[in-house]
């Protein structure tokens, strides 16, 4: 795990069909099609910082490797899924990542370790329900036209 993700105390956990995103003591549980749409959205903002970094976007799949020490499912406890906001957005090499009333800054590389993070558990989660269906995520960021 990255130095950032470990300060941060960044967890996340699998429980029957939900994903649980912790960060230090806030406990954020949401539906596994929502983790898929985040870590959509922050493979998008990371590649976008990226870009303005002068990295190889053909390589950012080399740099979210799992480590899976901190990904554990518990199924002890049940935390229903809450509806909360949220957005990833590229400033310079960093992504800033705000859900609900909190935000996280965080190096691209992190960002992508993250997405990772929260698309294997939405996988292990929608496994756990038996949904068997191909759906499709797409993001873009959309920018005026020069004239």
């Amino acid at each position: 795990m990255s130095e950032i993700l470990l300060k941060q105390n960044i967890s996340i956990r699998q429980n029957a069909e939900v994903v649980l995103f912790a960060v230090a003591n806030m406990i954020v549980p949401m539906h596994y099609p929502v983790g898929f749409k985040i870590a959509q959205g922050l493979r998008l903002a990371a590649k976008a910082a990226m870009q303005v970094n002068g990295e190889s976007l053909s390589d950012w799949r080399d740099m979210a490797e799992l480590d899976e020490s901190s990904l554990t499912n518990d199924p002890s406890t049940y935390l229903r899924p809450m509806k909360f906001g949220w957005s990833a957005s590229s400033k310079g090499d960093r992504v800033k990542f705000d859900f609900g009333s909190e935000s996280l800054e965080m190096h691209y590389k992190d960002a992508l370790q993250l997405a990772s993070w929260l698309n294997l558990k939405s996988k292990q989660a929608k496994e756990w329900v038996g949904d068997t269906s191909q759906g499709i995520i797409m993001s873009g960021t959309l920018t005026a036209k020069a004239d």
